[in-house]
């Protein structure tokens, strides 16, 4: 076996662990060392990208404007269709005193059918709307989806600039620590004044305060990190920069601009209006509704009947 070089503050941890399983017992060794090491076994921190793929997966808005355009490209099947015929069953000149289906002429039985037909092309112009505010709803979802995904890279960069900053202010509070410390040297030394130790004091406790300040935006951020995801609590995030891709040139924005997902759902917005137009003037024109029916009398000598 080769030799493993264990570090004096590692020989302690180890010594403490057998003591806390010798007092505990043999057989609760393996719960003793899962209880030690769980920390250690804790999930790995959150990146950006699959913390944008939650966001877009579990968003509760996103999931009900993907059913939505589920319905509506149904729908645009439906509405184009004929409506459902119409089957009648009756019986006619039936006696109530009676009864009787033939004790008396024209007491019958009937079967009928019956079509409705829209104006037309009406059916046509119904399910191209159907489909526009299907695709409408797409475009909707797509926008919704793209400002999701900024507001949680917005909270994530600043998350991440305060953890460096507040780094970054605590080396100058240790500093200014040691200012202090400095300055209170040469005041009892004679060499230096009440008001320069007072004035690295404040300096000092200004640092604090916004350490303080950086904390708490950084514990906001991260709150709206875990209000994006859906989640309970504020998840743990990597905290190297991630590889954004770089910003698009005014040219190409300019390009892409006729594709924006706000400005292709107003577009369609304004198709589906126009649309609605079209089928408001075909219901000017009436609906014609044919039907048939046959009639069975069971009078003797009288014939049949149809209507």
């Amino acid at each position: 076996m080769s030799d493993v070089q264990i570090s004096s503050g590692n020989k302690y941890f180890l010594k403490w662990v057998a003591a806390i399983c010798r007092g505990a017992g043999p057989l609760s060794l393996p719960a003793m060392l899962m209880m030690v090491f769980s920390p250690y076994a804790s999930a790995a921190p959150l990146s950006l990208q699959g913390a944008e793929a939650i966001a877009l997966r579990q968003n509760p808005g996103l999931g009900a404007l993907t059913q939505k355009i589920a319905e509506l490209r149904h729908k645009a099947v439906a509405v184009a269709q004929l409506p459902d015929p119409h089957l009648g069953l009756g019986a006619v000149n039936l006696p109530i005193n009676s009864f009787s289906m033939n004790r008396q002429q024209m007491s019958m039985l009937s079967v009928g059918l019956s079509q409705t037909f829209p104006s037309f092309g009406k059916l046509g112009l119904e399910g191209q709307q159907a489909g526009m505010e299907a695709q409408m709803a797409n475009f909707t979802m797509r926008g919704q989806a793209a400002e999701l995904v900024l507001l949680l890279r917005r909270a994530w960069l600043q998350a991440l600039y305060t953890e460096d900053a507040v780094a970054t202010v605590r080396h100058q509070e240790q500093l200014e620590a040691e200012s202090v410390q400095a300055a209170l040297a040469l005041y009892r030394s004679a060499q230096g004044s009440q008001a320069e130790v007072l004035r690295a004091q404040l300096a000092r406790d200004s640092l604090a305060n916004d350490i303080t300040k950086l904390q708490a935006e950084q514990a906001s951020d991260l709150a709206q990190i875990a209000q994006i995801l859906n989640l309970p609590e504020p998840p743990s995030i990597e905290k190297q920069w991630p590889n954004l891709p770089p910003p698009p040139t005014l040219a190409e924005m300019e390009t892409r601009l006729s594709g924006q997902p706000l400005l292709r759902t107003a577009q369609e917005q304004t198709r589906v209006a126009q649309m609605g137009v079209q089928i408001a003037k075909r219901g000017y024109w009436p609906e014609v509704t044919v039907s048939v029916s046959y009639g069975q009398d069971f009078y003797p000598g009288s014939p049949n009947w149809l209507s």
